[in-house]
């Protein structure tokens, strides 16, 4: 992981990169297993997907070049949306709780079929439904700077 890296003072590009790859795949994981679970709409999964497949090309184009995913950033907005440890935070938290929120769920259907605490599920999953579109906002919000940015490397100068 990469604050552990960080921490003992071993960062290095490659890691960089491997950190957000492996982050990456279990983030997709999740989304297409709770589509195909059909707990979340299908557009989310392939939001998440197609958002991750674009910025990691050019985070990798960046990276031939000599910069780091978070290098890449110019602008004070980029770096901070895309950067900053407040936002990393806030990303990371709304994931964990997106996720954790849903294998609960899961969980609790399971348990709470045919009872009278089965009311409660419906209102529960529309709650889970807000949480995943937060979760798809920060997720956009964080891989649209890197896309705008990344223009820089693919505009020839006149």
């Amino acid at each position: 992981d990469g604050t552990i890296a960080r921490t003992r003072g071993e960062a290095s590009a490659l890691g960089s990169v491997l950190d957000i790859a492996i982050d990456r795949v279990v983030e997709n994981v999740y989304w297409i297993t709770f589509t195909d679970l059909q707990l979340v709409p299908v557009w989310v999964a392939l939001i998440v997907v197609t958002r991750g497949i674009l910025t990691d090309a050019v985070r990798g184009f960046a990276l031939a070049r000599g910069m780091t995913p978070f290098e890449m950033m110019q602008t004070r907005w980029g770096r901070w949306l895309v950067s900053h440890r407040f936002m990393r935070a806030v990303s990371g938290t709304t994931k964990v709780v997106t996720f954790a929120g849903i294998v609960a769920y899961i969980g609790l259907r399971e348990w709470w079929q045919h009872t009278p605490n089965a009311q409660y599920l419906p209102p529960l999953h529309n709650l889970l439904l807000i949480c995943v579109a937060l979760t798809v906002l920060v997720n956009l919000l964080r891989g649209i700077p890197v896309l705008i940015e990344s223009r820089r490397f693919f505009i020839q100068p006149t």
